[in-house]
């Protein structure tokens, strides 16, 4: 599909919360294999996507800057469940200091926690 749409040459930049994290993972792999320039990836409580280095070889061999950011006490960056082979690929920064499971994974935490951490964004 990447070879089919008629994108000017920029480098790309992906993003996401949650599942669209995940899923912003999976696709800036994807547009570094059909040869776009990925510059940047930031995810915002992503649950795991990889099962062994495949992904985590594409997008660090080709010099994607990866930025995942994790709410503590969110539940989300925690699945699936490891046992499973799953696992992050990079660490994550961590934000806030609440461990109220069911009120941390929200977007708008995120930005207010990133805005105590480095001012307006």
């Amino acid at each position: 599909i990447w070879s089919r749409l008629a994108l000017p040459a920029k480098p790309l930049v992906f993003t996401g919360h949650s599942k669209g994290a995940a899923e912003a993972t999976i696709a800036a792999a994807k547009a570094v294999l059909a040869g776009r320039f990925v510059s940047y990836l930031i995810t915002f409580g992503s649950p795991r996507v990889c099962i062994g280095d495949k992904i985590r070889n594409i997008l660090l061999d080709s010099g994607v800057y990866i930025s995942r950011f994790i709410e503590r006490g969110d539940p989300v960056p925690s699945v699936p469940s490891a046992l499973f082979g799953y696992s992050h690929f990079v660490n994550g920064i961590e934000l806030g200091n609440g461990w109220d499971l069911a009120a941390d994974h929200p977007m708008d935490n995120y930005i207010q926690d990133l805005r105590k951490t480095c001012g307006d964004v």
